[in-house]
């Protein structure tokens, strides 16, 4: 069968619908696996022969509920369909009730649902037992005897406990009378109730010295969540790359440059893995086609995209950033859509021949058009030799010259890279115009890739040398700034520098400019010692991440966070006395000192015993007694562990000084929630964050809740 009434409509006209819900792609990867089964099941065509009748074999796996069947039935001149519930049972339904997750330190009230629905009556044994991160309270396993007439059901409660971190596995083994037998299983997830922490360090490691890496690096991590890398480099500034590709994958948020920048080091990311001493991946192509199919599902009919899907306008420099991933993506193999490369390369030629549009997106613009064979050789040359003298973006300048490149024009080459120099030279990077994605650092970083790539090599020493006073820890560097570190790493594989690294005593060989190590927890345990023999001072570098073994203090660091828990009266709750099915209100409020423009990210992990049944927006807090409009909120999603949003605070874009007093922006979200399990949970944080600045974020503390019966 074929649907081609969208074909009826030109994409240019078609009106895109708002989108208010999010993918699981923003606030975080979701649940691995939940205990909640869902069965689907497809046949394909089957022909029926001349007596009207097909026999069609369903292989339903464990399962105990009511499916749908469905059936559509068609000839050369009709059509038709028809469906009818099929309830799929054992004798004597037996499960146990889990909640969706748990966290380490819960303990929460299972049930164990017994239905005799025509079961022979008599005595049944259940034998539960869990396995990996969940444990029992009667130790291995729990051992429930229950006589069941015909028809009599019961629920009886089980207490599971979150033990660890990872996937867990509850298995129910029921026997009864007649030689009755079934087991039935579930997998469980134990998530952590905090986030990942991640940090760096470089410092110089001069002739002579000695460095010891030990267990006492993630002395504050869980262990086995612990990601270590330790390089030596003789240039400074990109030799993190495990501890940029590390913090990228575990990047919680999702609008079109966040997910753009968390996929494009993927294109090459089994070399960078190569480069960074971490195993290939196999999994790398499946994930990276699911990048590219939310990349494109991002794009608007006119060939640009929006910010959180279509339906807006993204800035323009966002927008080619967007497309020179699909145009990467496609050489690789990867499918890209042919109409959405048409879309985009003719959004390209308008953006880059506006002489009202910004110089640096019009550079790419060039660029990318250059690389596809599609540039206007003329129009390229023009704006070089117009705008050049005027521009203060080192990445407009070097971008032109990579354009340039591209098409042979070596004088217009050297001229863009050349502006791009000086401009470095004499900017303040404290002050640089880089406007809401763009940065000192991130600019320098591409200018230095594409330098690599345009056969201008003798000026990278120049770049590098922009970039040995900026501060280029994880937490402080921007997803843009991190992508373009990556791809200027890359790049710089090719430059070959001489080092005399002693590693236990032992040579260590360098790689590609540099000595990498990503230990495990028994190579830390029993130390890893490295000595500078070289003739000249070299930079180390350790960066960790992981999951926090202790509960983090709560934190305000240029913007505040309070996270409260309201009635539907509007009184306090009481975490220590809620009762199961009752729905509260969660409120999270905050400001920033200053006026300065934040797109700020909101992550709020449930409770395993609290279910989200509604995001509030608007006046829709007056019902529930919360003062004031909450915040238009540019994307809400209501996640199985967690609740997460986006929105943008503040309008300043110049963060110079600043006479007079200076508003102070606030918001208000709020989220409904009801109480569904029994037990004592965790109440993880609250996290507010700027997504582009995430040293720019706030913590809560966190708490017990206990639900009772």
């Amino acid at each position: 069968m074929r649907d081609d009434y969208g074909r009826l409509i030109k994409s240019e006209k078609g009106a895109v619908g708002p989108m208010r819900e999010g993918g699981d792609m923003f606030g975080g990867r979701a649940l691995a696996v939940v205990p909640t089964k869902t069965v689907s099941l497809y046949s394909g065509l089957v022909k029926v022969g001349a007596s009207g009748l097909v026999n069609v074999p369903i292989d339903v796996p464990d399962f105990n509920g009511e499916l749908r069947l469905m059936a559509v039935a068609m000839s050369p001149s009709k059509l038709g369909h028809a469906d009818r519930a099929l309830t799929v049972r054992d004798a004597v339904v037996a499960d146990v009730v889990l909640p969706r997750f748990l966290a380490p330190g819960d303990k929460a009230q299972a049930a164990l649902n017994l239905n005799n629905v025509e079961g022979k009556p008599g005595d049944y044994v259940a034998t539960i037992t869990a396995s990996g991160p969940v444990g029992l309270a009667g130790g291995a396993q729990t051992i429930v005897k229950q006589t069941l007439a015909h028809g009599q059901r019961v629920l009886v409660p089980v207490e599971v406990q979150g033990r660890g971190i990872g996937v867990a596995n509850v298995t129910l083994k029921l026997t009864g009378p007649g030689g009755f037998a079934v087991t039935h299983s579930w997998g469980i997830e134990v998530r952590s109730a905090q986030l990942d922490i991640a940090r760096d360090d470089t410092v110089a490691f001069p002739v002579g010295a000695n460095f010891i890496a030990n267990k006492t690096l993630i002395a504050d991590i869980v262990p086995g969540t612990q990601n270590v890398a330790l390089t030596i480099s003789a240039a400074h500034g990109f030799a993190n790359v495990p501890g940029l590709l590390k913090w990228l994958d575990k990047y919680p948020y999702g609008c079109i440059e966040q997910t753009t920048s968390r996929a494009a080091p993927l294109l090459v990311f089994n070399d960078l893995a190569d480069l960074a001493g971490l195993p290939r991946d196999a999994g790398l192509r499946d994930r990276e086609q699911k990048a590219v199919d939310a990349v494109l599902d991002m794009q608007n009919p006119s060939g640009n995209f929006g910010m959180w899907g279509p339906g807006s306008d993204a800035d323009p420099f966002i927008s080619v950033y967007a497309i020179d991933f699909l145009l990467q993506a496609k050489d690789k193999g990867y499918i890209v859509a042919n109409d959405s490369v048409r879309r985009g390369l003719a959004w390209l030629k308008r953006t880059a021949s506006s002489t009202s549009g910004d110089d640096t997106a019009r550079a790419y613009a060039f660029y990318l058009l250059a690389r596809a064979g599609q540039v206007n050789v003329s129009d390229l040359r023009y704006f070089s030799d117009t705008r050049g003298p005027n521009w203060n973006s080192i990445m407009a300048a070097a971008m032109t010259g990579a354009a340039a490149s591209e098409v042979g024009d070596r004088s217009r080459t050297t001229y863009g890279f050349e502006r791009a120099r000086d401009i470095a030279f004499k900017a303040n990077p404290k002050a640089y115009p880089g406007g809401e994605y763009g940065s000192y650092l991130r600019d320098v970083s591409a200018a230095t890739a594409l330098a690599a790539t345009s056969g201008m090599g003798t000026l990278v020493p120049a770049f590098l040398s922009k970039v040995e006073g900026i501060d280029m820890r994880l937490n402080w560097t921007t997803t843009q700034e991190k992508a373009w570190m990556l791809r200027a790493a890359y790049e710089l594989t090719k430059q070959r520098t001489k080092l005399n690294i002693l590693v236990n005593g032992q040579p260590a060989q360098p790689r590609d400019g540099a000595i990498r190590l990503t230990p495990n927890y028994g190579e830390l345990e029993r130390g890893i010692t490295f000595l500078n023999k070289g003739d000249a001072g070299v930079w180390r570098t350790v960066s960790v991440q992981g999951l926090p073994a202790s509960p983090l203090p709560a934190v305000t660091n240029g913007i505040t966070l309070t996270k409260a828990t309201w009635t539907l009266s509007g009184s306090p709750a009481d975490l220590a006395n809620i009762h199961q099915n009752d729905r509260l209100v969660i409120e999270l409020t905050g400001r920033l000192p200053n006026n300065y423009a934040r797109q700020v990210g909101l992550i709020d992990l449930l409770p395993a015993g609290f279910e989200i049944e509604q995001v509030l927006k608007g006046d829709e807090g007056k019902p529930y007694n919360l003062n004031g409009t909450l915040t238009e909120l540019s994307l809400a999603d209501k996640r199985d562990d967690r609740f997460v949003a986006a929105f943008t605070l503040g309008s300043r874009y110049s963060y110079g000084d600043k006479k007079g007093l200076e508003v102070q922006p606030s918001f208000r979200a709020a989220y409904v929630v009801r109480a569904v399990g029994v037990g004592s949970f965790v109440a993880p944080a609250a996290i507010a964050e700027d997504m582009y600045a995430p040293g720019v974020m706030a913590r809560t503390s966190m708490a017990t809740v206990t639900i009772k019966p």
